[in-house]
């Protein structure tokens, strides 16, 4: 039985180093929370919504980890996709290609919520405060990380941060909140 819940999309990110061709990755923070979770030895279990062009070995790689995908849900459309442009500096420039469907509260069955504690990491915006009310109801210990809130893409799709107006109603729904520098002024 799963002990850990990740919540949040999984993605496949097209990362473009300097002087290099852009590779595609199988990521999301909820596929890095379950890989370190399960190599840690608390059994992970994780709920996002993919498209249908998920590759299954790299679901399969996730489940070969040790990660439960009991809450993951193929549905019409395309998987979350980003494009990560590295500069010399070091800078990040961030684009959304697409994105995944909402993680809805009723996708969360009584079965995923029997767990210690959960990490809920929307990368944009795909886990409503219901969504994460059901968390709260069911789960004694939970993290937020919220970046994918203060993420807002423009119509070229790059991503800049933007003011989260609604963090006091999740904010307090949870018991760690983790997050970066650069994100704090948007808290």
């Amino acid at each position: 039985m799963a002990r850990l819940l990740a919540v949040g999309a999984l993605t496949y990110d097209l990362v473009k180093l300097p002087s290099t061709p852009a590779r595609k990755t199988f990521a999301g923070s909820s596929a890095y929370i379950g890989v370190c979770s399960a190599r840690l030895g608390v059994p992970p279990v994780i709920a996002c919504k993919v498209g249908v062009d998920v590759k299954k070995e790299d679901l399969e790689r996730l489940k070969h980890e040790g990660v439960s995908l009991a809450g993951v849900k193929v549905v019409k459309g395309k998987t979350t996709s980003f494009m990560l442009t590295y500069e010399e500096s070091g800078r990040r420039k961030l684009r959304v290609l697409c994105s995944s469907p909402p993680l809805k509260s009723e996708d969360l069955t009584e079965d995923l919520l029997e767990v210690d504690m959960a990490v809920v990491s929307p990368v944009l915006n795909e886990i409503p405060l219901e969504t994460l009310k059901k968390v709260a109801e069911n789960v004694e210990l939970i993290c937020l990380d919220p970046q994918g809130y203060i993420r807002k893409p423009l119509s070229n799709g790059e991503i800049r941060f933007s003011p989260w107006k609604e963090a006091e109603k999740f904010v307090s729904l949870v018991d760690v909140l983790s997050t970066s520098t650069p994100e704090l002024p948007y808290l």
